[in-house]
């Protein structure tokens, strides 16, 4: 899905040859999102600042850090919430064929990536171990 949302949109829209009105269309819609999704994301430097501060405290405030944790997870939420509704609103402009066919792109991506995430976590354990 990011790469309808990021600097892959014109890739992916090219693999699945999507006419001009497609193309039009989830650009807006992608646009939409980006937009939704930084201005949530501003808000998270000072919860990660009020996190350290709780943490670095003389005493470590349970409470606050718990309180910031949850405010983080609620906006967590609603940035996978918005991102949902970007697919679904793409969903509805592209084909089932064209949504397969990026579908099969992705896992073929995905996996690559979830193999070389999962080397990088045997060697950073390892380091840890060491």
């Amino acid at each position: 899905m990011m790469m309808l949302l990021g600097p892959g949109q014109d890739r992916a829209l090219e693999l699945v040859k999507a006419t001009p009105q497609q193309r039009a269309d989830i650009r807006r819609i992608a646009g939409a999102a980006r937009d939704d999704l930084r201005a949530a994301r501003q808000d998270g430097r000072p919860r990660q600042e009020a996190m350290v501060a709780a943490w670095t405290a003389d005493r470590v405030d349970a409470a606050a850090l718990e309180a910031e944790r949850a405010r983080m997870a609620a906006r967590r939420d609603v940035a996978g919430k918005r991102m949902v509704q970007a697919m679904v609103d793409i969903g509805a402009v592209l084909q089932a064929d064209q949504r397969r066919l990026l579908a099969e792109h992705w896992s073929r991506r995905g996996g690559h990536r979830r193999a070389e995430l999962m080397d990088f976590d045997d060697v950073h354990a390892q380091a840890l171990a060491d």
